[in-house]
């Protein structure tokens, strides 16, 4: 069945790029939640050149006023934090209708820590200090998975495996 002009267009019809083997979507909005600035401003230029669009907070309170006012489309979370730490972070976006896909970036790695992450609906959990291309791919990764789960809802399962196929 072919789709008429005026249903929504599938989300990878966007401006795109490939990354270790992902289709990355360009300007794509991407949170950095860290308290240490080196750390976000390492991530930003890593992710800037691959043509997202960045934005930063300091704390998981910040964070929080920032997708209240405009949702990302991933997030990149720190667990150790002051004011409000990324598990409780977590936790209160998954409450949210539409919460962003988190991806976890700790100095504090234990597999108790990565279990509670993950079933609060974290998507990935990256253990500090992390490489540049590993970031970028996870994020490449996670977003392409997103676009492809868009497409499905937007065309039905059927028609996106066909395309696939």
């Amino acid at each position: 069945m072919m789709a008429s002009i005026y249903e929504k267009k599938p989300a990878s019809s966007k401006k795109t790029g490939v990354l270790g083997g992902f289709t990355i979507m360009m300007g794509k909005r991407v949170l950095i939640v860290d308290d240490e600035s080196n750390i976000r401003l390492t991530l930003r230029i890593c992710l800037e050149r691959e043509g997202y669009q960045m934005e930063e907070a300091a704390n998981g309170k910040e964070a929080l006023d920032m997708v209240m006012r405009r949702t990302p489309d991933i997030v990149l979370l720190d667990l150790s934090m002051p004011v409000l730490g990324g598990m409780e972070v977590l936790k209160r976006l998954r409450e949210a209708a539409a919460p962003p896909p988190v991806i976890i970036l700790t100095a504090y790695g234990s597999v108790p820590n990565a279990v509670e992450a993950i079933k609060l609906g974290a998507v990935d959990f990256l253990e500090k200090p992390v490489t540049p291309e590993a970031v970028r791919t996870a994020v490449a990764r996670v977003l392409a998975e997103e676009a492809q789960a868009q497409d499905a809802e937007d065309w039905g399962v059927d028609a996106v495996l066909a395309r696939q196929g």
